[in-house]
């Protein structure tokens, strides 16, 4: 028993009928030798790549004592792939021929591999989803004899793969699952596999990259893990020959005893590789004719076809604004520059806060525009000083909060609505308006002490009036002395801000206002007070400014009662002023 033991374990293992060659390098990637990534090619273009590459023990035996013993200890193999892309669809052959496998237990060979077919489609463009994402299919043919390194029938893989760029470096990846024919050995259960890689390509010049990837896959019909889920790591780098030739190295070891993982494996090849005119930033210019890639040109009709965007020239020209001469001293800071005199500066285009001051003359604070395209010249008109205050101007809702909202100062303009207010202005009394949407219109007169701040609040308040569908929505009452159609003060406001609403819009033609009461009183009491107050209303509306033939009043006394009920709340209902839209422009 015991030398029958020992006979046994002295027989050479059994080479299985697997393909143990993992290595199945990419027809087309463009940092990497093995990791695919989205990119397809030139539409109509062939592109081709010759691989020579040595394999150190790609599958061996280790035994419970720690024995290693090698299968396949050595494999030299060419693969010659060769792509072709209709769109964006790229068709694929990739063709493995072993040229020697020698040293181990398994016979010295030289054969054709198993030949694959591939078709990778890009779904998502880097270029212009910033994200590249693409699907691939390979079908391998079981035309390899080569022990340990042919499969025992036909392959199926099916994957995707997904990369972006962040500047020069691209992240990519793909995952998928392998079909091989299934076969049992030892710990190994050889059959579907997910696989695994992940790459990075770093390019350093238009002509130099380097990368560095990593392949895993685990089997899913169990046996030992360790054997089953073979790891491996490949650093590589390429140079551009020209247009269209690229050498390719790569140098790799495996990360684990898994099945397929080699002691050490390396790479070098040659490919003809058409370069990929790509639009990186979109702007119609060509990478390769391009002087500024990742920066789009600013199609401004003024020297477009370099690929950068241009500044405009700008002229700064200061002048008197009475008569028109140029003023002397101006000190201008624009886009962090402090600039003295007129002066012509190359600004790309936006707006820029300026700043001017001159001696006998008011400081000038301004947003300058800059167009694109040609240069343009900008007149700036300067006001001879004269008695000046500080206002410094704050606006507020009810409740002290901000509001940004469009300023009516004498003698200033606003380029935008603001909140506050910190300028020169001149001394002496005036009104300041405010207007916001949602607030109602606030004016306020001051007096502009010279010199000293003048620190004012504008106070907006809320809304109370609005035009919704085919009316004017007061979200107050209108008030009446008792019985009369005489108006309380405490709604003068109120009807200031519909005059206000009416005068905004001028599309509103005709507008009914009407008069409703409650029901106590008789009827006809009731009708009476009803049309004497809305005439109230109109007549006060005209005063404000609201031109008499837009208004028309009317009064439904107690016919129609929003609120039944004879108590307190439904009767202060009841009793209303509205205001219908009858025609509208």
């Amino acid at each position: 028993m015991l030398l029958g033991l020992a006979l046994a374990l002295a027989t050479p293992p059994e080479t299985p009928p697997i393909n143990a060659q993992r290595f199945r390098p990419s027809v087309d990637a463009e940092h990497t030798i093995w990791t695919d990534d989205s990119t397809v090619g030139q539409a109509k273009r062939f592109s081709g790549r010759l691989l020579f590459s040595y394999t150190r023990d790609p599958l061996v035996y280790r035994y419970d004592d720690g024995t290693v013993e090698s299968i396949l200890a050595n494999v030299t193999q060419l693969d010659l792939l060769a792509g072709y892309t209709v769109g964006r669809v790229r068709v694929g052959l990739l063709v493995p021929i072993v040229l020697r496998s020698f040293g181990g237990t398994s016979e010295d060979t030289t054969d054709m591999g198993d030949v694959a077919f591939e078709v990778k489609g890009n779904i998502l463009r880097r270029e212009n989803d910033r994200v590249g994402l693409a699907a691939y299919g390979r079908v391998g043919l079981p035309t390899g004899l080569a022990p340990g390194l042919a499969a025992d029938g036909f392959v199926a893989e099916l994957g995707a793969v997904a990369d972006r760029d962040f500047g020069p470096l691209r992240m990519q990846g793909a995952a998928g699952v392998l079909l091989p024919p299934e076969y049992g050995f030892e710990n190994v259960a050889w059959g579907p596999q997910v696989s695994v890689r992940a790459a990075t390509g770093l390019t350093i010049s238009p002509r130099f990259g380097v990368g560095l990837e990593v392949d895993a896959a685990t089997a899913l019909g169990g046996g030992d893990p360790d054997a089953s889920s073979p790891a491996e790591v490949m650093a590589s780098g390429w140079t551009r020959l020209g247009a269209g030739t690229v050498i390719r190295a790569g140098l790799g070891a495996g990360l684990n005893s898994g099945l397929g993982a080699p002691a050490m494996r390396a790479v070098l090849g040659v490919g003809f590789e058409p370069r990929v005119r790509r639009d990186t930033d979109g702007d119609a210019v060509w990478d390769d004719a391009d002087a500024c890639v990742g920066e789009p040109e600013d199609t401004d009709h003024w020297e477009d076809d370099d690929g950068c965007p241009e500044g405009t020239q700008l002229a700064l020209r200061f002048v008197d604004r009475q008569t028109g001469a140029a003023v002397p001293g101006v000190v201008s800071g624009i886009a962090g520059r402090e600039v003295a005199g007129d002066r012509q500066l190359l600004l790309p285009r936006d707006s820029y806060p300026l700043q001017a001051t001159a001696p006998g003359y008011a400081t000038v604070r301004m947003l300058i525009d800059v167009p694109p395209g040609r240069p343009s010249e900008r007149i700036i008109q300067m006001e001879r000083e004269l008695a000046q205050g500080r206002l410094q101007l704050r606006v507020v809702d009810e409740k002290g909060a901000p509001v940004s909202a469009t300023l009516a100062i004498p003698g200033q303009s606003f380029e935008r609505p603001t909140a506050t207010v910190d300028r020169l202005v001149a001394a002496g009394a005036m009104d300041i308006q405010a207007s916001a949407p949602g607030y109602a219109p606030a004016k306020i007169p001051v007096n502009i002490a010279v010199g000293s701040p003048n620190e004012i609040t504008l106070t907006l308040r809320a809304a109370r009036v609005a035009v919704v569908a085919d009316h004017i929505e007061i979200r107050e009452a209108v008030f009446f002395e008792s019985g009369r159609d005489l108006i309380k003060p405490e709604s003068f406001a109120l009807l200031q801000e519909v005059a206000g609403i009416l005068q905004e819009h001028p599309e509103l033609l005709r507008v009914r206002v009407e008069g409703h009461t409650d029901n106590k009183g008789s009827a006809s009491t009731n009708l009476t007070l009803s049309q004497a107050r809305a005439a109230a209303v109109r007549e006060y509306l005209i005063a404000r400014g609201v031109a008499g033939e837009r208004l028309v009043a009317e009064g439904f006394g107690e016919s129609r009662p929003l609120a039944t009920g004879e108590n307190e709340a439904a009767w202060a209902r009841n009793r209303r002023v509205e205001f219908i839209v009858v025609e509208r422009r």
